[in-house]
């Protein structure tokens, strides 16, 4: 496809440019309806919902009983925790009291 401006002559691209040039009547004309839809869609369409506010900035988290772990329930787990003592792990080997036997 051929543009006529191979090579590049001064009439050709002047001729090209008047071909894409605006009218020379310009429409001022102000469209007040348009104006109005457009100040709506920016009010209802466009506009953000407000943000939240968070009530608290505490961390939350949850049990396995899906309970929330706040501050006394945390205390309250520290107190059972503190009232049965951990049980002393069973020796399982001895090795000072054990004697092999080796026949060969």
């Amino acid at each position: 496809m051929c543009t006529g401006l191979c090579p590049p002559s001064l009439d050709k691209i002047l001729y090209r440019l008047s071909l894409f040039k605006p009218s020379e009547v310009a429409d001022n004309g102000f469209n007040e309806t348009w104006q109005k839809r457009v100040d709506s869609v920016r009010d209802h369409v466009l506009l953000l919902p407000p943000t939240k506010k968070r009530k608290s900035a505490t961390r939350k988290t949850l049990t396995v009983s899906g309970k929330f772990i706040t501050a006394d329930y945390h205390n309250l787990l520290q107190a059972q925790a503190a009232a049965n003592p951990k049980r002393k792990k069973r020796a399982t080997c001895q090795a000072e009291n054990s004697v092999e036997d080796c026949v060969i």
